[in-house]
């Protein structure tokens, strides 16, 4: 709730630096709030699972790793399915009471009320601005699987699964319960790639950091001594970006 929470205010202070800023054209305002959206995403969503991996206390390794696999599944499996049934239902639901309200307002105003036209039916839709709320989402739940991999190895499955679901839902949604959207042309997606390549340099990284300083299982296999770590995290790392 308190990441939700934050998630909104943070995505409008982002908008509220871009439309500072002033940029010359659509696309360079686009690309701005692209990184800014999501650098304000980035600590509010990772941060915590960060901390659970790699804060020092008193946990053992086993215990950092499995806080860090319940929170993973809680994110990636029950927060997933509460998501899509929120996106199924809620613009069919609020159609609904719009509907219902604009036919108590006719009766009574008149007791001669024409019937629905097919404009009233269409202005209690909502209206679908732009894709940057779905490109957030996925790039975030991409953020999840590929930062934690080590952690958690169904998370690539669970995001599989939830994005087979979600895309029809995304489709009704489109096509059923919002206006028709105006038809944009786009050369790229933007810098929506260069975050993706972003996260996949520091997914290594994370990873390479989670094996070497949250779990005993590769030094166990080798026989190596823990004070190898650093050294080990460093060669890894190294090894798997160049």
């Amino acid at each position: 709730g308190v990441i939700m929470l934050f998630n909104s205010v943070f995505g409008q202070l982002a908008v509220l630096l871009n439309d500072a800023e002033m940029h010359r054209t659509t696309t360079q305002h686009e690309n701005a709030l692209i990184v800014k959206t999501f650098l304000f995403q980035f600590v509010n969503s990772y941060a915590p699972l960060f901390y659970l991996a790699f804060w020092p206390d008193d946990r053992s390794s086993h215990q950092r790793m499995e806080d860090l696999f319940m929170q993973l599944v809680a994110i990636l499996g029950v927060k997933q399915v509460l998501n899509n049934l929120s996106e199924a239902f809620l613009p069919w639901i609020l159609f609904s009471l719009r509907k219902w309200r604009d036919r108590s307002n006719a009766e009574t105003r008149s007791a001669t009320t024409r019937g629905e036209t097919f404009v009233d039916e269409e202005r209690n839709r909502d209206e679908f601005e732009s894709p940057f709320d779905d490109y957030l989402e996925m790039v975030i739940q991409f953020g999840y699987v590929v930062l934690f991999a080590t952690a958690f190895l169904p998370g690539a499955l669970l995001a599989w699964m939830n994005n087979t679901i979600e895309i029809r839902v995304d489709a009704k949604n489109v096509v059923s319960d919002c206006n028709r959207p105006l038809a944009k042309g786009a050369s790229n997606i933007g810098n929506w790639l260069g975050v993706l390549e972003a996260l996949t340099l520091v997914a290594v990284i994370s990873n390479s950091a989670l094996i070497c300083f949250c779990s005993d299982s590769l030094f166990s296999f080798y026989g190596l001594s823990s004070s190898y770590r650093l050294l080990a995290f460093v060669v890894i790392e190294h090894v798997l970006i160049l």
